[in-house]
């Protein structure tokens, strides 16, 4: 697994919210349901919609659309605080992952470290 799908599992629950909500944030213009689904390269765009579901409960997309159910379901993505999570999502994925914690049975709870973390106590 690469970080992206490690970090989606491990702290969104599942790898495919993460995708979700890295392509939504990236988004400056309308997008539809298949979109979404072709963007984070995903074949069940139910299981995409779920994730994009989730985001409009949150305020973070707009849906509109779909008067009566007809042609395609249109998600626009508003400014939101929720965004911030995205971007240290997508900082901490760009990252990676150390090694030295894995013993192979892959239940660590100590999954991602951040290297060289100092405090300074001069305060």
């Amino acid at each position: 697994m690469d970080a992206l799908d490690v970090y989606g599992d491990q702290l969104f629950g599942r790898r495919i919210r993460l995708r979700v909500l890295l392509w939504a944030h990236t988004q400056k213009e309308a997008f539809n349901q298949s979109e979404a689904s072709k963007g984070v390269d995903y074949s069940s765009s139910g299981e995409v919609a779920k994730e994009l579901e989730r985001l409009v409960r949150l305020g973070m997309l707009r849906k509109f659309g779909r008067p009566s159910r007809v042609g395609p379901q249109n998600y626009l993505r508003v400014e939101h605080p929720g965004w911030a999570i995205a971007v240290a999502a997508r900082t901490a994925v760009r990252a990676g992952l150390t090694d030295e914690h894995d013993d192979g049975r892959g239940d660590d709870d100590g999954a991602v470290r951040l290297q060289d973390v100092r405090r300074d106590d001069r305060g």
